[in-house]
């Protein structure tokens, strides 16, 4: 949760901070956090490149962004079904369960 807050924090003061128009703001701050993605391209370039400079590492970070939240979503998980069931107890080996549990662990 930290790092996410930290990544968020890192973006907005890329864009606060950064110099150009708000695409290449944008731009710089996430070729900071993922380094494949594109700068701001130079005048001329063909809409079809645009579009594929930016496509790609997209997917790419999207990709990234869902390993990241199905890691914290499992971690959630976990945590929420060890609250959900109480401890088992532990028999001692003296009563007649004890005796029973015994029995069907040797087999």
């Amino acid at each position: 949760m930290a790092l996410t807050l930290m990544v968020a924090a890192g973006l907005a003061l890329a864009l606060w901070g950064g110099k150009g128009s708000a695409w290449a703001r944008t731009s710089d701050g996430l070729e900071l956090l993922y380094p494949h993605f594109p700068p701001a391209a130079e005048p001329g370039t063909s809409w079809q490149m645009m579009i594929a400079r930016v496509l790609l590492p997209v997917v790419a970070l999207y990709a990234t962004l869902r390993f990241v939240v199905s890691f914290y979503t499992q971690r959630l998980r976990l945590f929420r079904l060890g609250e959900r069931f109480e401890p088992l107890g532990f028999c001692d080996g003296s009563g007649s369960l004890g005796h029973r549990t015994a029995a069907i662990l040797r087999k």
